[in-house]
């Protein structure tokens, strides 16, 4: 596993930085917070409200727990490989972990839209 064992002091780390990259980290990571607050929301209202526990709400809050796994155990390891210019400071057990996390969680993602769209097709196109 690769350390990272550079001297790093106060002043000499941060003339090092360019303005593009923290930008890009901003945006980022602004990003995987939106999608942290805006699902979880979705999960506590569903949960919170009765009235909200319909059959159609539950994909939805289906959709929201696939969503926060992305967030979770995908998105800031993307965003820190992003960040380092494609440079992997990781162990290769930690990369394949990441890597069946990604297409796990992200085929999740798509898992519940694809069965409203089979519903969908089922109720209203192939019984006419």
């Amino acid at each position: 596993m690769y350390l990272y064992t550079a001297h790093l002091n106060a002043e000499s780390w941060w003339r090092d930085v360019q303005a593009a990259t923290v930008v890009k980290s901003v945006a980022l990571f602004s990003v995987i917070l939106l999608a942290l607050i805006g699902n979880g929301l979705v999960v506590a209202a569903v949960v919170s409200y009765r009235r909200l526990r319909s059959v159609t709400n539950h994909f939805v809050v289906s959709l929201a727990i696939a969503d926060l796994t992305v967030a979770v155990l995908v998105m800031p390891v993307s965003a820190l490989f992003e960040l380092r210019a494609s440079e992997s400071h990781f162990s290769w057990q930690f990369c394949y972990f990441w890597i069946s996390c990604d297409v796990t969680c992200c085929t999740a993602c798509h898992l519940p839209s694809s069965y409203h769209i089979q519903l969908y097709f089922d109720r209203n196109i192939l019984a006419e």
